[in-house]
């Protein structure tokens, strides 16, 4: 699964995560650490990136949101 908010970026689950693949550079990185995330045990099922916002959510119904611009990988909402 792939959230694109543009041309340049794509967004997918990782092991311990949401990466962000630059497609310019060919880099990619941990956008964000869902170690700590409650639902550390379930999957990542839905994944959205638009209006400078990445969403992730889980078949448990649990759920991160984060600002697209910011770098912090620990710095997400949860619910």
């Amino acid at each position: 699964m792939l959230a694109c908010p543009s041309r340049t970026l794509a967004f997918y689950p990782s092991p311990n995560g949401i990466s962000r693949l630059n497609l310019r550079s060919k880099k990619t990185d941990l956008i964000v650490n869902t170690r700590e995330f409650p639902a550390t045990g379930g999957v990542i099922s839905t994944l959205d990136a638009n209006c400078g916002v990445l969403m992730g959510g889980t078949f448990n119904g649990d759920y991160c949101l984060k600002a697209l611009d910011s770098e912090e990988k620990n710095a997400f909402s949860e619910g």
